[in-house]
């Protein structure tokens, strides 16, 4: 679902950090996904960790949302 270089928004829920993790976890991903949190509290995890985010201000798109993460990863 997820591939290198995609831009990908993260939502605001408990379970987000799971995903992030996951990302993390792939070295391939977590050095080129770019994420978009839809929260400060997602975008301070994000930043906790060094790695790569941005704004929606600033795109023109965005590749895929994942609002419900873990559904994504339990499937």
């Amino acid at each position: 679902m997820i591939e290198p270089w995609q831009i990908i928004g993260l939502g605001a829920g408990s379970t987000v950090a799971y995903l992030v993790n996951l990302i993390e976890g792939d070295e391939g991903l977590a050095k080129s996904v770019t994420r978009v949190p839809s929260s400060f509290k997602t975008g301070d995890y994000i930043r906790q960790r060094g790695l790569m985010q941005t704004t929606a201000v600033l795109l023109s798109r965005i590749d895929c949302i994942l609002m419900a993460a873990i559904s994504w990863i339990m499937s």
